[in-house]
């Protein structure tokens, strides 16, 4: 599924399903550059997730329903002992590596176009 932030195009995977999310991106090696996934939920809530098995470097958006950024943080891989959580309600998160969102200005505020 393409996903875009302003002049920026994303593709990713789809987790929509608790068994989905559960597993997010565990046990991979590697993802490519352009490359993440996309949780969903069916309304806003406050939102953590977690390294388990995790073994990329990642950076997490947060987003409210509408697409806003609220939060964007970066998850240490396999260190279980943090929780990353949404600092407002959000219906959806977007892992990428690690300085992705960094690396083309883009943060807190910015709207994604979801095309859901």
């Amino acid at each position: 599924h393409e996903i875009s932030i302003g002049e920026h195009t994303l593709y990713v995977e789809i987790a929509d399903t608790p068994q989905k999310s559960q597993k997010g991106l565990m046990y991979r090696k590697s993802l490519p550059e352009n490359q993440g996934m996309l949780f969903t939920y069916p309304k806003e809530f406050p939102l953590v997730f977690w390294m388990k098995n995790t073994y990329i470097p990642l950076d997490i958006a947060f987003l409210t329903e509408d697409g806003i950024i609220t939060n964007i943080e970066q998850m240490k891989p396999l260190d279980t002992s943090v929780r990353y959580n949404s600092k407002a309600l959000a219906k959806y998160a977007i892992e990428v590596n690690q300085n992705w969102f960094s690396s083309r200005g883009i943060g807190v505020g910015d709207t994604v176009e979801l095309g859901l």
